[in-house]
């Protein structure tokens, strides 16, 4: 299984199809950044829907403008499923947040 690391994130597809990401620690994420991953994560899916593992735990920041483009273009367009793993308070209710959200289809 090859890891494609991009500037914030190491991407892989695992033997049951699920594509992970890895947040590299101590990032800044940026839209640009953003959208990079999600070329990659696309390629991956084949341009179709995805499941997606994200691991979130490492330390990270991210800009209001590349959480804009997660919620809008990756979460709600392109994926199947999402699942993040966290120890951080901050990011469960963000993803809390979006699950609730109109147009993220809760499966």
């Amino acid at each position: 299984m090859e890891k494609i690391t991009a500037k914030c994130h190491r991407v892989f597809k695992d033997a049951n199809g699920i594509i992970n990401v890895e947040i590299i620690d101590g990032v800044h994420i940026a839209i640009e950044q953003m959208r990079e991953t999600g070329m990659v994560i696309r390629s991956l899916s084949e341009g179709g829907m995805g499941l997606v593992l994200v691991d979130a735990r490492p330390h990270h920041t991210i800009t209001d403008e590349a959480m804009a483009y997660l919620k809008d273009e990756m979460i709600s367009k392109n994926r199947t499923a999402t699942a993040v793993v966290t120890d951080k308070l901050g990011i469960k209710l963000m993803v809390d947040y979006f699950a609730r959200l109109p147009g993220i289809k809760e499966k």
